[in-house]
């Protein structure tokens, strides 16, 4: 339905659904367009983007696998 970054939650980048809204990393949230399908499976590490004809995936293991190696 829309995306923005919301002010209230520090700037967090938010995709709004028509049922809820859900922050994405940052990094992802500038290749989603308004009017994309979007797929989302528990326990997968890697986000589905359908536009038109076209289909991608947004895999979020590299950057998971930098936050593990900086937190240490």
């Amino acid at each position: 339905v829309s995306k923005y970054y919301d002010k209230e939650n520090h700037n967090s980048p938010i995709i709004e659904f028509k049922d809820r809204k859900v922050g994405v990393f940052g990094e992802y949230w500038g290749l989603i367009k308004i009017g994309d399908s979007i797929v989302k499976n528990k326990n997968e590490l890697f986000i589905t983007v359908y536009r038109g004809n076209d289909k991608f995936k947004l895999d979020y293991k590299p950057i998971l696998e930098e936050l593990k190696k900086n937190s240490k």
